[in-house]
């Protein structure tokens, strides 16, 4: 028997007293975002465990979790960001090749990092 999307929730626990925080979670892209870091980090993320429903449950460093709250952004300013983007000339910022004679030029030198005085 399948859950409901209603059932189907995320909960981030973690306290003051410990350093560690947990992820319960039966969202798609958050469970691939996890398996992803333990996969390449097995020692900082665990599974815990993960339930016949689809859910899983990892810990990791609590100094690792982000969690971000975005603004809304007004009509007024969403139309400046877009006039902002039309007035970018695309060639200006594209590379034709990535190589240091079309970057500096076949008579230029690449320019050495400054050393600091002792």
């Amino acid at each position: 028997m399948s859950i409901t999307k209603a059932e189907k929730e995320t909960v981030i626990l973690f306290d003051e007293a410990d350093d560690r925080a947990e992820v319960y979670t039966h969202n798609t892209k958050l469970k691939n975002r996890l398996a992803r870091a333990a996969n390449k980090h097995p020692q900082t993320y665990v599974l815990k465990y993960q339930n016949s429903d689809g859910g899983v449950s990892y810990a990791f460093p609590k100094k690792y979790l982000t969690v971000m709250f975005r603004e809304p952004i007004s009509d007024t300013d969403r139309e400046r960001c877009k006039a902002n983007c039309r007035n970018v000339k695309p060639s200006q910022y594209r590379r034709e090749n990535s190589t240091q004679e079309r970057e500096y030029g076949a008579d230029r030198t690449i320019p050495l990092p400054r050393e600091k005085p002792p």
